[in-house]
């Protein structure tokens, strides 16, 4: 055989020993094939299944609920109102419900309506009030951190009242039971962190946090105008302000011992109202005092005219 022929012959035989040898094809086939299944499942796993909200209520109004971006998702979970579980603690879950940010189990809700639902005025009592929400006067507010509470000056009355109320009434027993204590006996404490966001217009008053007895209330937080002060069964007493801006955010503290009724404002102690009473009960939300209709008729008040109460926080400790 020519020396020529058969050189080419032994780089055919060499060749054919090495099939994977020409630019590292082989080499690289697994690695190409480990980069397109390194997409783990972890990854980008919160525009996925964790922003999915098929049960959110409609109520709430805010269309970012069921964004799968996962900005969104930062944004609503650092900005705005998270669930709590029956302690008190926060879930880290937005907020969908006003049962997520306040704690509801002992209370029941007085809306200023009447439709067929039990109540007149409606009552909105457990276990339905943990998932009950209205998008007129019982819902979150736009941040979702704060529950708003509206009445209007056309709106249903109780029997023992001419004004109407969109308001919490403390219940006991995980609320099967109305509350009724005694001033005399324990310690009995109101705590209400809120901001007053709107007034009627003829009658720009409002009651926003109240001690009941078994008669009428004892004394109440009421706002009339800029001046916010302390009502004694309606008596003024004690100033607060004199320069209240509506949506200033605020706290107010009932503190019942040894027929006494101890008085906070933003932490401070401001007075001691001496009283006996019982059968009572506190009551938080937005009781408007004015109407447009009725033996409380306000001359050219608008039956649309509303007050309204957000509340970010309300507690109620007996010991």
């Amino acid at each position: 055989m020519p020396t020529s022929n058969y050189a080419h012959s032994l780089a055919l035989l060499l060749l054919a020993a090495c099939p994977g040898g020409q630019d590292g094809e082989t080499d690289g086939a697994p690695a190409t094939t480990s980069t397109e299944t390194t997409t783990e499942p972890t990854t980008g796993s919160t525009s996925g299944p964790q922003q999915t909200t098929p049960d959110a209520p409609t109520t709430t109004g805010d269309p970012t609920n069921t964004s799968t971006d996962t900005t969104d998702t930062t944004d609503i979970t650092s900005t705005t109102g998270t669930t709590t579980d029956a302690s008190g603690t926060s879930t880290g879950d937005p907020a969908m419900l006003p049962a997520d940010i306040l704690k509801l189990t002992n209370w029941k809700l007085t809306l200023p309506v009447d439709t067929d639902h039990p109540g007149s005025p409606d009552e909105i009592e457990q276990p339905e009030l943990a998932t009950f929400a209205d998008p007129l006067y019982f819902h979150l507010n736009d941040a979702r951190d704060g529950v708003v509470f509206r009445a209007h000056a056309g709106g249903t009355t109780t029997d023992n009242s001419g004004y109407p109320r969109s308001e919490l009434r403390e219940m006991i027993d995980q609320g099967a039971d109305e509350a009724a204590w005694s001033s005399s006996r324990g310690t009995h404490r109101l705590f209400i962190d809120q901001a007053i966001t709107h007034l009627p217009v003829e009658k720009p008053h409002i009651v926003v946090g109240q001690i009941h007895d078994d008669e009428d209330d004892v004394i109440v937080f009421r706002l009339e105008g800029s001046k916010l002060f302390i009502d004694l069964d309606g008596d003024d007493g004690p100033v607060l302000t004199e320069d209240y801006q509506l949506g200033d955010r605020f706290t107010v503290a009932f503190e019942v011992s040894d027929d006494h009724v101890d008085c906070y404002y933003d932490d401070t102690f401001i007075y001691s109202h001496p009283q006996a009473f019982s059968g009572a009960y506190f009551k938080a939300g937005a009781y408007v005092q004015s109407s447009c209709q009725g033996d409380k008729q306000v001359p050219g008040e608008s039956c649309e005219a509303y007050g309204e109460v957000v509340i970010y926080d309300v507690s109620v400790e007996h010991t």
